[in-house]
C-alpha cells in the first residue's frame, strides 16, 4: 500500500526509505504524509486526517486519498485530465444507449459540475457529496419555490451513486476514494386515484374531445395499467387480440426497455378489447403513430400534453399527473376485486412486492373507514 502512489510528474523526487509511512500520529491526531509531493523540501507536506487513535487502517487510507487532492491543489500540482469530472462524464454517458436514461444521468452530473466545478475524481469525498446535495436543495423555480422535492433530490443522488459505482467497479480511476452517498429520505407517496365516477366522467370528456392519440393513451393507462413510456414506445404488432394480450418488452429499434427491464404480458380488459377491435383496423407501425414514428418522443411529452389538456380544456382542479393517476387507479381497482398480490405485481410491472403492498394498504384503509359501524 505504501508504494501504490505514483509520484507527481514534473517534480524532482528524493528516494523514499523502505519504511516511509504515509501516516503519522502526532499532537493527538493522525496526519497524512505525502512523500510524493515533497520535491526539494526537507519535509514532505502533511494534512490532518483524524483524531481517532484506533481508526482502522483501511479508513485511514481512504482519508489519506481524500486529502491528497487538497494537498495537490495547495501546492499547485497539475492533475491529469484523464480523471477530471468532464472527461469521465463524457466517457460514462457514451455507454448509456437509451436517450431518456442518458439525459437523466447527464442532468445529475451537470448538477454535480455546478456544485463542485471541475475536479479530479481521485479526490472524491464527503465534501463533494455535501456540496452536491446542498446545491440540489438550493435550486429554485422563478417564483422562489424549491425546484426539487425530496423525491427529486433522491433521484439525482441515486443516479450520481450509479456513476460512482461505475467508476469503482470498472476501476477507471486508480486509487478512487469510494464514498457511498447518504440519500435524501423520501416521505411515503400518496396514491392519487380517481373514484369510479371520476373515471367515467374523465373518460367521457376525453372521448368527446375526439383526439385519437389521447383516447388511445387513456384506454391503455387505465384498462391496461401501462406507464406513459410503455404507451409511447408500444409497437403496433405487440397487441394481439387473438390471445387477448399486450406484450410489454424491449424495443431494439428505439433502444428502449421497460422499467427495471421487467418484461410482461398484459391481459386485455373486456372494455379495452371492444375499443381495440375497432381501433386496430387501421394498420400502423406504432400504436401512437405520427408519420411512421412514435407520436411523442418521450413519456414526458405525452404526460405534458395531458397536463395541458387537463388545465386548458377540462380545467380540472386536481393538479396531478393524469396518466399516472389512471394507472394507479387501475391497479387499485384490481386490488379491490380481490386479485392476488403476486398477480397484481406482475401485471403492474413492479420490481418489489412492497410497491404493490402500498395499494393493498390503501384499499384496506379505505375499507376500514367505511366499516366503522360496529
Amino acid at each position: 500500500m505504501k508504494k501504490s502512489i505514483t509520484p507527481a510528474s514534473g517534480r524532482k523526487q528524493k528516494n523514499l526509505r523502505p519504511d516511509a509511512s504515509p501516516y503519522r500520529w502526532r499532537k493527538g491526531a493522525w496526519y497524512g504524509i505525502y512523500h510524493e509531493y515533497r520535491g526539494e523540501q526537507k519535509d514532505p507536506p502533511m494534512a490532518k486526517l483524524s483524531d481517532w487513535l484506533d481508526i482502522p487502517e483501511r479508513e485511514l487510507y481512504q482519508l489519506w486519498l481524500v486529502k491528497k487532492g487538497e494537498v495537490a491543489s495547495r501546492l499547485g500540482i497539475h492533475q491529469t485530465r484523464d480523471y477530471l469530472l468532464s472527461t469521465l462524464k463524457e466517457k460514462y454517458l457514451s455507454g448509456v444507449h437509451v436517450k431518456k436514461t442518458r439525459d437523466d444521468y447527464s442532468r445529475s452530473l451537470r448538477y454535480l459540475e455546478e456544485a463542485c466545478g471541475e475536479f479530479d475524481l481521485r479526490n472524491w469525498g464527503e465534501e463533494h457529496e455535501t456540496r452536491f446535495t446542498q446545491h440540489l436543495k438550493n435550486l429554485q423555480k422563478p417564483n422562489g419555490e424549491p425546484q426539487l422535492k425530496p423525491g427529486g433530490i433522491n433521484k439525482h443522488q441515486r443516479q450520481l451513486q450509479w456513476f460512482l459505482n461505475w467508476i469503482n467497479n470498472k476501476r477507471v480511476v486508480p486509487n478512487f476514494s469510494y464514498w457511498r452517498i447518504t440519500k435524501e429520505a423520501v416521505p411515503p407517496w400518496d396514491i392519487d386515484v380517481f373514484t369510479r365516477e371520476e373515471v367515467e366522467d374523465y373518460k367521457k370528456q376525453v372521448l368527446d374531445y375526439g383526439n385519437p392519440i389521447f383516447i388511445r393513451a387513456w384506454m391503455l393507462a387505465y384498462y391496461g395499467i401501462m406507464r406513459a413510456e410503455e404507451i409511447v414506445y408500444l409497437p403496433f404488432d405487440r397487441i394481439n387480440l387473438e390471445t387477448s394480450k399486450i406484450q410489454i418488452s424491449r424495443v431494439d429499434e428505439l433502444n428502449w426497455h421497460p422499467k427495471q427491464h421487467i418484461h410482461r404480458y398484459m391481459g386485455i380488459h373486456p372494455e379495452l378489447k371492444i375499443f381495440l377491435e375497432s381501433d386496430l383496423k387501421e394498420e400502423r407501425k406504432w400504436y401512437l403513430e405520427r408519420a411512421g414514428k412514435p407520436h411523442y418522443s418521450s413519456a414526458e411529452n405525452l404526460s405534458q400534453a395531458f397536463t395541458r389538456l387537463r388545465d386548458k380544456q377540462f380545467k380540472w382542479e386536481r393538479k396531478i399527473d393524469m396518466l399516472q393517476a389512471l394507472r394507479r387507479t387501475g391497479i387499485t381497482h384490481m386490488v379491490e376485486t380481490g386479485i392476488p398480490i403476486e398477480k397484481v405485481r406482475y401485471l403492474a410491472g413492479h420490481q418489489r412486492l412492497s410497491t404493490t403492498d402500498k395499494y393493498y394498504l390503501f384499499v384496506d384503509k379505505q375499507r376500514a373507514t367505511e366499516d366503522v359501524n360496529f
